[in-house]
């Protein structure tokens, strides 16, 4: 980008970046975020960057923390908490696949900023209203989150189908049960498998609670 095209001196802010960040991470992938490459999304120099963001870790966090605001959809108290706890399953998958990459910075740093806070709080809200404990809820709010983030870490790396079997000729001679279901292994999507597994997840909560 030119000199002529860059945004005239003081005129970045950082929610600009932050909206320049995104919409590359929605483009590229949360490893396209650097200073250079949203410097140039915003029309700015990177030396006008720096006065908002530290470095490239401080920017990746800025947008990961967007991303996580984002996801955080209203929480409507009306509606049984099963039905809440789906709702917001369903927002956080489609939110992570929708910025790739960003489901293994959530992994991997656990994500402590504003917006991941928030986030954290709302979904544990959700699963304390089923009338759990502390310790019950924590350890349901971890499995909740393996299961979502986990998910959406084997779709984008390939992996989104399950398991054995499903991709290759097998041989069950002798093998009666697996002989019945090995030419439906590889027919689950990862959206069936996703809706399985977090209906696991809401009944176990639901008959700890009965």
């Amino acid at each position: 980008m030119s000199t002529r095209d860059r945004r005239a001196w003081g005129s970045l802010t950082r929610e600009r970046i932050v909206v320049a960040a995104l919409d590359l991470a929605r483009r590229e992938g949360l490893g396209a975020v650097t200073i250079r490459r949203v410097a140039e999304e915003a029309g700015a120099s990177r030396m006008a960057l720096y006065r908002h963001v530290a470095d490239k870790e401080a920017l990746v966090e800025l947008v990961a923390d967007a991303v996580a605001e984002a996801v955080v959809p209203p929480v409507e108290a009306d509606r049984p908490w099963p039905e809440q706890l789906r709702v917001f399953a369903r927002e956080l998958r489609a939110t992570l696949l929708a910025y790739p990459g960003f489901a293994d910075l959530l992994a991997a740093r656990h994500g402590h900023g504003p917006g991941a806070l928030r986030l954290f709080d709302t979904v544990i809200g959700i699963i304390r209203s089923a009338g759990l404990d502390g310790a019950a809820t924590a350890r349901w709010f971890t499995v909740f989150m393996d299961v979502v983030v986990g998910r959406v870490h084997r779709e984008s790396s390939g992996d989104g189908h399950s398991v054995l079997l499903g991709h290759a000729p097998v041989d069950v001679e002798g093998l009666p049960h697996l002989g019945a279901v090995a030419p439906h292994l590889g027919s689950t999507t990862s959206e069936d498998l996703f809706e399985s597994e977090l209906t696991l997840v809401i009944e176990a909560i639901r008959a700890q609670t009965s």
